[in-house]
């Protein structure tokens, strides 16, 4: 198969990725705030670093039942996080 090469500059690459991670962190803050809770980008930051970080403090050795518990730990930590942020408990 040929490969194709990529003919934007770097600036709109980068210009794209900053548009697609906004895009996806006000759907997260849209999401908490459907939770009712009240949250500010600095959480939302907060939250992204805690997932981008999730190679270094999952444990996941690669089967699907131990992925499913790293899944969930990743959703109670950033659900933690926001609820910290807001003073609130989720679904509460």
């Amino acid at each position: 198969m040929p490969r194709t090469r990529w003919r934007g500059s770097w600036v709109d690459l980068r210009e794209e990725l900053a548009l697609w991670q906004s895009l996806h962190q006000e759907m997260y803050a849209a999401t908490a705030e459907e939770m009712g809770l009240a949250v500010t980008r600095q959480t939302i930051h907060a939250v992204f670093a805690l997932l981008d970080g999730a190679l270094r403090w999952s444990v996941w050795d690669g089967s699907q039942a131990q992925l499913e518990s790293e899944v969930d730990h990743g959703v109670a930590r950033s659900r933690s996080l926001l609820e910290v942020d807001a003073g609130t408990r989720a679904g509460t």
